[in-house]
């Protein structure tokens, strides 16, 4: 009887530690890594050292950024489903490997809603609608009626096939009823210097990206693909002021575990998050790099990445687009 005790509670504390369900108290004790998808000094990669820096205090344990990048963000992102669920390896997610990648890639090593585990939203930002300074076209009504003019005769960059700025432009041909020449790059840069050297006729890139250039005039703006206006460009118009509604394409960042990472660490990763975003110097410095802190819990994040995943969905169906 004693033997058959001993036995079912050993296979209880392996049920409860296959499960992540095993406290630990401790936690953390060693430093804490964050997966970012992509390759380093980028403003995705800015971001998150911005935020690992301000995550330190609250832990008292270093949180060391690791670049993985590759196959649209998703060989970083598999990297973080396969992780051990104890609380130390974190993914730094972005639209691309969460809700875009899953619907280009037939064969990926996660599941966006079921290999991971939410902490939190950290930042969003619009994108800006740029043509050349010396463009003809004033506006995005110009813009759509000179491509509905001249079908697929405009063409524009982007830093390759399905990135959110290649879906970002499909997003408005369909909305708008217009049809464009894709001219992929490798990379935004890139496509930033073909649009200056008039090679393509517009595109669409982050704030960041685009404000140095609307500054040295050699870019113009002409509109911004969210809902709310970016300061710095207080007569550019949103889509939303164009009557576009309901339609929005935005670059975002969230913090994800593992599944299986047990309750009390995540609820102390959950906070330790909270606790970074709240802080002011946090906040001015992700809004220098275009960004502005856009904190959701794990529910809000979860509806969120619902209707994300909704969207670029039916954009890519409907927009035919491929990874070629």
């Amino acid at each position: 009887m004693r033997m058959r005790t001993k036995a079912a509670l050993a296979a209880l504390m392996l049920s409860i530690a296959s499960t992540g369900a095993w406290a630990d108290a401790s936690f953390p004790s060693r430093p804490i890594t964050i997966v970012v998808p992509f390759t380093a000094g980028g403003p995705t990669d800015a971001a998150a050292r911005i935020v690992a820096r301000s995550i330190e205090q609250s832990a008292g344990q270093p949180v060391i950024i690791e670049n993985i990048g590759g196959a649209g963000s998703t060989i970083g992102a598999a990297r973080i489903a396969a992780a051990q669920p104890d609380g130390y390896a974190l993914l730094w997610a972005t639209s691309s490997a969460m809700a875009i990648a899953p619907h280009l890639y037939p064969n990926l090593k996660y599941d966006a809603f079921k290999s991971f585990v939410p902490i939190g939203m950290v930042a969003s930002s619009p994108f800006v609608l740029m043509v050349n300074a010396d463009s003809p076209i004033k506006s995005y009504a110009d813009l759509v009626a000179a491509a509905r003019a001249n079908p697929g005769k405009l063409n524009y960059g982007t830093p390759g096939p399905g990135t959110i700025q290649h879906l970002t432009i499909s997003l408005l041909e369909q909305k708008s009823g217009f049809k464009a020449t894709h001219i992929p790059f490798r990379g935004g840069a890139p496509a930033m210097t073909a649009l200056i050297g008039q090679q393509v006729d517009f595109l669409v890139d982050t704030p960041a990206a685009a404000l140095p250039m609307v500054s040295a005039s050699k870019v113009r703006a002409i509109a911004i693909t969210g809902n709310t206006q970016v300061p710095e460009l207080p007569l550019v118009p949103t889509l939303d002021n164009i009557g576009l509604k309901d339609v929005e394409s935005l670059s975002w960042y969230a913090v994800y575990a593992p599944l299986g990472v047990p309750a009390d660490v995540l609820a102390k990763l959950r906070g330790y998050l909270k606790t970074a975003l709240e802080q002011p110097e946090t906040q001015a410095i992700l809004k220098q790099t275009g960004f502005t802190v856009t904190s959701k819990d794990a529910d809000a994040l979860t509806a969120f990445m619902h209707s994300e995943d909704d969207k670029w969905r039916k954009i890519i169906a409907d927009g035919k687009i491929g990874l070629n």
